[in-house]
């Protein structure tokens, strides 16, 4: 199989939510050597595989082996912080995701905006950063759950 035919063979196991079927057709797509978006595309879905099925170690490593080649794309920043979320890294997830913003080009909506933020007010919020974690939830704009989130952390008074 070509490297299109096993990435798209991959992504159809994950949709079914069978992602140790998906990663093996994912590495297997990465021994052909792939380039630019398809490399990017494979690195992040197969980091995504293992989150999925909470082996944190495994995604980073896998993410490590490509961070010479993918260092500058918002795509890999914004995995690499969601593996170091998963980590309870939070420090090297919010630096991951402060680049991921600053990267903007990102192929995904949102990717280098309002799901970074929510990301970065999650952390904050666990931290207890109250008000890093309000002014992270702001620049999600419309994004429903950070509305929520801020609904939570300054609930309006009735009577």
């Amino acid at each position: 199989m070509d490297v299109d035919t096993l990435m798209l063979t991959g992504n159809s196991y994950f949709k079914q939510a069978n992602y140790e079927q998906a990663s093996m057709f994912y590495l297997a797509a990465l021994k052909h050597d792939p380039q630019g978006l398809t490399l990017l595309e494979l690195v992040c879905q197969l980091c995504l595989t293992y989150l999925k099925v909470k082996n944190y170690d495994q995604a980073l490593k896998a993410a490590l082996i490509f961070k010479d080649e993918l260092n500058g794309q918002a795509d890999y920043l914004f995995t690499l912080g969601n593996i170091y979320l998963a980590q309870g890294k939070f420090e090297a997830a919010l630096e991951n995701y402060r680049l991921t913003i600053l990267r903007g080009n990102s192929r995904d909506e949102g990717i280098n905006s309002w799901l970074s933020y929510y990301n970065q007010g999650v952390i904050y919020e666990y931290q207890n950063k109250l008000g890093l974690a309000q002014k992270a939830y702001q620049k999600c704009r419309n994004y429903e759950p950070a509305r929520k989130r801020l609904q939570n952390l300054y609930p309006t008074k009735k009577g």
